[in-house]
């Protein structure tokens, strides 16, 4: 069984890393190879500046993150114009996390044009 790495927030605030089975697919979902993940400097750097100010011990450590960007590997359901290779820009919060694979529902990807980088691509839900 194919393991992924993701990252995860403690209820302290501190950074880690957990490994995961890769979710099954369901219904027009795709797995991506992950080549990006964006930290969003608002959302989530202040929910981590907040815990580290006002620990939770109750809470349960949790992967975090919501953008990232990657290569379609495996496709399940009518994903139209999307099929494996393809570069995509993801969104999406319990979906794209990050993490060295990511499962995405179809509605929450779209290619990225040839002409943009990784790296330009996943800044591409904060606009």
């Amino acid at each position: 069984m194919l393991k992924r790495t993701v990252a995860a927030v403690t209820g302290k605030g501190e950074i880690t890393l957990l490994e995961q089975a890769i979710p099954k697919l369901r219904e027009n979902q795709v797995l991506i190879k992950v080549k990006a993940s964006l930290i969003s400097p608002g959302t989530e750097i202040s929910s981590i500046k907040n815990l580290r100010a006002s620990p939770d011990v109750e809470r349960e450590t949790s992967p975090f993150g919501y953008a990232n960007v990657g290569e379609v590997l495996e496709i399940k359901g009518d994903a139209k114009a999307i099929k494996p290779g393809t570069r995509v820009a993801a969104m999406g919060a319990g979906f794209a996390s990050h993490a060295n694979y990511a499962v995405i529902p179809i509605n929450l990807v779209v290619p990225i044009p040839e002409s943009v980088t990784y790296d330009q691509a996943v800044y591409a839900c904060l606009g």
